[in-house]
């Protein structure tokens, strides 16, 4: 069994109002895969009440760690971890701090969904990407990748949804991205969560096979949103690693 279908550290409970799913339901999907290893990772609360529909409250925090560790009580035989998943904000950096020095969590996550463009957020999902946002795009998940606060960062291709143009410009920011994670020594997670969604997808092959030119680690997460997604088209993900020869992160042999 490859090491990739033994484990997901990203996926997301009703919590965060735009998933399905409880943990213990997370919990046998997980043992019908034979998954080793379940990251719950919802998104970061934040201390006043914001983007409502994307994110828990903050005072839903306590509940949600208690409802994963009562299933790491039930289903002694998945290794749990209690995660979260947090929006790349410079002023927000503090505050995550706080969260992993205050509460029991075993890691985060670096993403960037949106960025900031003249003061008004750019929404990398659905607004298109011209140099210009790229730029801004590239400049947040750079400060993301350099943050030693989070584990790996997530999806890190996903500015590719909306890009109006591949050309050399988004190459040369891919290879900024790239010698910066090989730099810091920071894994890129190749999402498979992409493949769900109408359009183009993500994992943007693209970018991986710039990737492979690098000596950077990966990790194949299903960032599932729905249960029957955990470990949906994770196979995908590993397809992807075999044809760029992507490095898996050493660290997730001591997980299992």
């Amino acid at each position: 069994m490859e090491l990739y279908q033994k484990i997901n550290l990203h996926s997301h409970t009703f919590r965060c109002h735009h998933a399905t799913g409880r943990v213990e339901e997370y919990a046998e999907e997980a043992m019908r895969q034979n998954l080793k290893v379940l990251g719950v990772s919802d998104h970061t609360p934040f201390p006043e009440k914001r983007d409502e529909g994307v994110r828990m409250l903050f005072e839903e925090l306590p509940e949600y760690l208690r409802e994963i560790e009562t299933a790491e009580k039930k289903y002694p035989e998945i290794r749990f971890f209690k995660a979260l998943e947090c929006d790349y904000e410079r002023e927000m950096m503090p505050f995550y701090q706080e969260l992993k020095k205050n509460y029991p969590l075993d890691y985060l996550i670096g993403s960037v969904h949106y960025f900031y463009e003249n003061g008004r957020v750019v929404d990398a999902f659905h607004e298109p990407i011209d140099h210009a946002r790229l730029r801004l795009y590239t400049e947040a998940m750079l400060e993301n990748i350099d943050s030693e606060l989070f584990a790996f960062a997530a999806h890190p291709d996903l500015f590719a949804l909306q890009l109006e143009q591949w050309d050399a410009y988004a190459e040369d920011c891919v290879r900024e991205i790239c010698r910066l994670a090989e730099m810091k020594k920071k894994p890129l997670e190749i999402n498979v969560n992409g493949r769900h969604k109408q359009g183009q997808p993500y994992p943007d092959s693209r970018f991986w096979k710039i990737v492979g030119e690098y000596d950077i680690e990966t990790l194949i997460n299903s960032d599932a949103h729905t249960v029957e997604n955990l470990c949906a088209e994770k196979e995908y993900g590993y397809e992807l690693q075999q044809r760029y020869h992507l490095k898996t992160w050493h660290r997730l042999k001591e997980l299992v």
